[in-house]
């Protein structure tokens, strides 16, 4: 859990950033508190909420920038907005803004993979007097530990045993394993000095620490192995920090920068599975490590390696190439877009297409045609002239579960049968005087004879111009109309059939 007071403004821009994520979607504000008549009014518009909190602000003129605004967030979603909320409350009280009277938004964000709240209010007290901010952002995670129970002297106690397990070179990779488990370290006059929370909470005797120096063995398989994993990474990022949270999320391992954040000159390696720490240049020199591609590159090269998929096995679905692509490049595709970090590139039109197409054919697939009568038929029923994407089953899936779903279906309908299956997802079919359904949501094929389901079937009906008028039962199921009338072996559903997208779910 953290929390970081962000800039203060006489204008209260706080709420004009949280409204534009807000209105992009990735936002709620969840808690409106103390805004008077604006809640009576349900007035909540931003320049509604600025308006406010300025006149609000105003009882004391001595304060220029009025602006309170912090950021609690947690790790991934440990904690659900509403928890978040319910902590944001008692950071605010220890704090000193929570007087009764005192205006308050919260805005719940999920524009990232970390939940996290926005807090917005005023530094003035509803008395008019300036609330205390003398070292706040020191004691504000302070706070945070405090809330959440944790005992900063034991947590140092455990990290520290830890940091002492793990084999350095060097008292800078001692303080590279501690400030890879958040803390922030430095050398001043003979002590090391560690720091978290804004002030230094330990300092141990530079002294000690070399006399703890071994050196430290490198085997030759994990070099090359990390030096692998570094490579192959880095092409699937745009930046350094990207590169970071891969590295420690998917393989454990923590990269610790050295110099400006900018402009780093070194970087280190805590290798936490062989607790070891490695000097970068070791690994990967900083100059190769940082040769990031920009996006264009890298969506251009993913651009090639899904039109070479394509063209080695025309029937890739969707699912097959995200697992090559999140193997190779670190991304996915969804709803036809490429998604790199928080952006999204359209697939190219012919990419598009030809996914879209054999996703709907591995769809269709699934319903385990057994005869060429149930392949026709379900290549009809979604709307495919190639009946060569769909193969002859020899597996019959979930019959049992779709006899017994359609039997319940008419027994608890004394009407049209036909009508009552359509919306209960069974769709009714007559092929040469025989009765198929097609049932949606067990994505199988049932022949009714076969299975004893005496389904009644009262069709409209349709008169068709020459000599052979078939059975004269209407039909509105896309591309069913593709033979002549006079077809005597064509299909029709019984029923209308509305419009449905490759999940079987209507449009």
């Amino acid at each position: 859990m953290f929390a970081k007071i962000l800039s203060s403004s006489q204008t209260f821009n706080g709420v004009d950033y949280n409204e534009r994520k807000v209105s992009q979607g990735v936002a709620q504000l969840i808690e409106i508190k103390n805004f008077s008549y604006l809640q009576i009014l349900n007035l909540t518009g931003r320049e509604d909420l600025k308006d406010y909190l300025k006149s609000y602000s105003s009882r004391n003129t001595r304060i220029s920038n009025t602006q309170f605004h912090v950021t609690i967030s947690c790790k991934g979603k440990e904690y659900s907005h509403d928890e978040l909320k319910e902590i944001g409350h008692k950071y605010m009280e220890k704090m000193g803004y929570a007087e009764e009277g005192q205006p308050m938004l919260i805005y719940g964000h999920f524009d990232t993979e970390n939940n996290h709240i926005h807090i917005i209010t005023s530094r003035v007290n509803p008395k008019g007097q300036k609330i205390n901010d003398s070292h706040e952002k020191i004691r504000s995670q302070a706070v945070i530990e405090e809330i959440m129970g944790i005992d900063r002297e034991d947590r140092l106690g455990t990290v520290l045993k830890k940091t002492l397990s793990y084999n350095f070179e060097s008292v800078n990779q001692f303080m590279a394993i501690f400030e890879a488990s958040g803390y922030e370290c430095y050398e001043k006059d003979l002590d090391i000095c560690i720091k978290r929370g804004g002030f230094v909470q330990k300092k141990i005797r530079t002294e000690q620490i070399k006399k703890r120096i071994s050196k430290n063995y490198l085997d030759d398989n994990r070099r090359k192995q990390l030096t692998a994993i570094l490579y192959k990474y880095r092409d699937m990022v745009s930046g350094k920090a990207e590169l970071k949270d891969i590295m420690k999320n998917n393989f454990g391992v923590d990269l610790i920068f050295l110099g400006s954040k900018d402009t780093p000159y070194g970087y280190m390696i805590v290798d936490h599975k062989n607790k070891s720490v490695y000097k970068g240049s070791e690994i990967l020199s900083l100059k190769t490590l940082l040769q990031f591609q920009d996006k264009e590159e890298r969506l251009k090269r993913i651009d090639m390696y899904i039109d070479g998929l394509l063209d080695d096995n025309p029937k890739l679905t969707t699912k097959e190439v995200n697992r090559m692509v999140r193997r190779q490049f670190g991304t996915y595709i969804t709803k036809g877009k490429i998604v790199m970090g928080n952006d999204k590139f359209r697939l190219k039109h012919y990419m598009l297409e030809a996914l879209s197409r054999n996703d709907k054919y591995a769809w269709l697939q699934d319903f385990c045609p057994s005869t060429e009568v149930e392949k026709e038929l379900i290549c009809k029923f979604g709307n495919v002239s190639n009946n060569d994407f769909i193969s002859i089953s020899d597996e019959k899936k979930n019959v049992e579960e779709s006899v017994s779903f359609i039997k319940e279906c008419l027994n608890n309908t004394e009407e049209d049968h036909i009508s009552f299956l359509r919306d209960c997802g069974v769709f009714v079919f007559n092929r040469k005087d025989e009765i198929y359904c097609i049932d949606i949501a067990n994505k199988c094929i049932i022949n009714a004879k076969e299975h004893g389901l005496n389904i009644q079937t009262k069709p409209e009906k349709q008169q068709y111009k020459g000599k052979n008028k078939g059975i004269g039962i209407k039909n509105s199921l896309p591309g069913i109309n593709e033979g002549k009338a006079s077809d005597t072996n064509r299909e029709w559903e019984v029923g209308n059939y509305p419009e449905r997208n490759n999940d079987g779910m209507k449009i």
